[in-house]
């Protein structure tokens, strides 16, 4: 059978090793992941959903339009919570339901549901069920399961070592070694956001190229280890709640403080509740260092690519005139 996977949100952009070490490793089934996002797939997206969605729903909505038709079912579980104590954006939790309305009625899915703070059981969990779902027996879905664990282990300690995180998760999807970015250059850029707009190419109109290709070697929040995050937000009386946000914010608390970083470009798609808050928040941490050059880009389906590049441009000029003046001290 075909089981699609949409190139969508963490599901693609963070988990996928897991995703496809899992439903590889289960007799036929053939793991379809939806083509990189384009053009005809974001007008599809924005065609179907209301206009004060955020950028990368529009964008799921668009990929969940790709595979409709083209699968026999489509994982799509409803992340609620991963982490005790935490929650997952909206987007995340009522994506099953908004698809149904917005996609296709009758969309074949499966949407187990990772509520750890309810007792449901975490990501892992839903894959058992779906493994269930699609049924197969508990010996295989658990030999299914270890070789997901172990790819997305693997996965994550690339990334602490400082390894390009799109050039693994490409590697992942087409089944070949990895194969690092071409271009590095000579200023330590840090990037944060969600990793499901910065490592898509399209939403977020190429911005990792383009900084590599002004002198950026770049790391993203990917390469922040748990512990750390958790000790930067320990400075913090209030911390974001939801899970991306306290990522983020620990993890623009890390870079910021780092004797060797250059710079940090701080990327949020437009229309989104929680971002407008975290980048305030950001923004406050930004401030009190301020010989660390700091931009903020806030992206949506209308952003320029010129006018994108114009402002990255002004970015690493800057870097360089903050690196004259602490020569010159």
């Amino acid at each position: 059978m075909k089981l699609g996977l949409p190139r969508i949100l963490n599901l693609y952009h963070r988990y996928l090793p897991l995703m496809a070490g899992f439903f590889r490793a289960l007799p036929e089934v053939e793991l379809v992941i939806s083509p990189s996002t384009n053009k005809d797939i974001v007008a599809r997206g924005i065609a179907s959903t209301v206009d004060d969605a955020c950028l990368p729903l529009k964008v799921a909505f668009g990929h969940l339009h790709e595979l409709n038709g083209a699968v026999d079912r489509i994982f799509l579980p409803r992340l609620v919570s991963l982490e005790p104590g935490s929650s997952m954006c909206p987007k995340f939790i009522g994506l099953p339901d908004m698809a149904k309305s917005c996609v296709d009625k009758q969309l074949p899915m499966i949407s187990p549901v990772a509520d750890v703070n309810r007792g449901r059981g975490g990501l892992l969990e839903t894959l058992v069920t779906a493994g269930k779902e699609l049924g197969f027996e508990e010996t295989t879905i658990e030999t299914a399961l270890s070789r997901g664990e172990r790819a997305q282990a693997q996965y994550r300690a690339d990334c602490l070592s400082g390894k390009d995180p799109v050039a693994l998760l490409e590697a992942v999807e087409k089944q070949r070694e990895y194969r690092p970015p071409k271009e590095e250059g000579e200023l330590n850029i840090r990037v944060i956001g969600r990793s499901y707009l910065l490592f898509d190419t399209f939403a977020s109109l190429g911005i990792m190229e383009k900084l590599r290709k002004l002198g950026g070697r770049l790391q993203t929040n990917e390469a922040v280890d748990h512990r750390t995050i958790e000790r930067e937000l320990g400075r913090y009386k209030r911390p974001p709640y939801w899970t991306l946000g306290r990522e983020i914010l620990g993890a623009a608390s890390y870079f910021l403080r780092q004797a060797d970083t250059d710079g940090v470009v701080f990327v949020e798609p437009f229309q989104c509740g929680p971002a407008s808050l975290l980048l305030t928040l950001v923004e406050a941490i930004a401030a009190e260092h301020p010989d660390v050059p700091f931009t903020a880009l806030v992206l949506d389906e209308h952003t320029g690519d010129a006018g994108l590049m114009t402002r990255l441009e002004a970015f690493t000029d800057m870097i360089y005139r903050s690196r004259m003046h602490r020569e010159v001290k």
